[in-house]
């Protein structure tokens, strides 16, 4: 959603609408550490991009090809994460042929978001936590007596808060925004569907439009759609404003309630779809199968909790029940543990656990 029209009243929990506006003034201002918390598609990054506009506006942060980095942890391979993050020497790694820039001299002097942070591995949790309180880093490989200073303003956002070591939760958190879902912010819908369609009519019908935006009309077809369940927030709400926008053949005339609803209904359907699939896949599983499950995602979060880490034998433990005791197959085992395929073989070891 382009900033300049995303709407973000009502956005945050336990502040009103007279709050927020001062307290983002002082947030551009002093730029802390901010963590944004909040499920999927509640407008975590257009907030971070929002807070980096204005910053530019009032000359805090000069506009540069990469004044803003966005990554997104979920995304990045576990064994690349730390390179992505920091850089590289050349011999770092197997691949590594020559330096390489990470994401923190990209954005020097910017903003670096680091978004579902959560999926971060433990050892880059361990070494981001050291580069915020030293305010400098290293490039994967480097020399420990090479020092980069970190001169970049770091946001973090998350679905999982508790997954990230707490140490670092706290390093990151200078300032906690705690975002709500859609389904809460009841006050603020009629105005977010209205920015929501400004956007999709400047993208669809840019000269035919002349400045106008595109309308849902009657206005109790806007009250219906805020009666509705949106598990994907904003994310999911624009989906359907964007496929009931496909059924109009002269915007001028507005979306009806009739194109809305029929663009709901597809989306109910593919969601009803994607659920009957996940009850089969439960139908399926083998009796015992969910228990041992929960067992190690208790231990992991655990884990995650009180900032431990198992040794080695520990996990070629969990890994071999998890792989041998009728979880379906690694790609499974290693979704229940919270790790990747690649990481899931690599800790699985000595030829006994395959």
């Amino acid at each position: 959603m382009n900033p300049s029209s995303l709407v973000f009243g009502d956005m945050v929990e336990a502040l009103r609408n007279a709050e927020l506006g001062l307290l983002f003034d002082r947030i551009i201002s002093s730029q802390p550490r901010l963590m944004l918390v909040g499920e999927t598609g509640t407008g975590k990054s257009s907030l971070v991009r929002h807070l980096f506009s204005k910053a530019i506006e009032r000359g805090q942060i000069e506009e540069q090809p990469e004044s803003l980095v966005v990554l997104n942890m979920a995304a990045i391979p576990t064994e690349l994460a730390e390179s992505t993050l920091f850089g590289h020497v050349p011999g770092a790694f197997t691949s590594a042929s020559t330096a390489r820039r990470g994401a923190f001299e990209d954005a020097r002097g910017g903003v670096l978001f680091l978004d579902e942070i959560h999926h971060a591995p433990p050892t880059v949790q361990r070494k981001l936590l050291v580069a915020l309180q030293d305010r400098e880093f290293t490039r994967l490989g480097e020399a420990p007596g090479k020092k980069r200073k970190l001169d970049t303003w770091v946001m973090a956002g998350t679905t999982e808060p508790s997954l990230i070591e707490a140490e670092l939760r706290h390093r990151l958190g200078d300032f906690i925004l705690q975002l709500k879902p859609l389904r809460r912010r009841k006050r603020a819908f009629a105005a977010i569907v209205e920015a929501l369609l400004a956007r999709i009519t400047r993208e669809r019908w840019p000269q035919r439009m002349q400045g106008q935006s595109i309308t849902v009309t009657p206005s109790d077809a806007v009250k219906w759609l805020a009666e509705q369940a949106w598990p994907g927030n904003i994310r999911e709400l624009e989906s359907v404003l964007r496929t009931a926008s496909f059924f109009v053949a002269e915007p001028k005339n507005g979306i009806s309630f009739d194109q809305l609803q029929k663009a709901y209904s597809m989306r109910k359907l593919v969601s009803s779809s994607q659920s009957n699939r996940d009850e089969r896949n439960r139908e399926t599983m083998t009796p015992g199968q969910d228990q041992l499950q929960d067992q190690l995602m208790e231990c992991v979060h655990d884990l995650h909790r009180t900032n431990g880490l198992p040794d080695l034998e520990q996990w070629k433990s969990w890994l071999a029940e998890a792989y041998h005791k009728k979880l379906k197959n690694k790609s499974q085992a290693a979704r229940t543990l919270g790790i990747d395929i690649k990481t899931f073989n690599r800790l699985l070891g000595h030829q006994q656990y395959t």
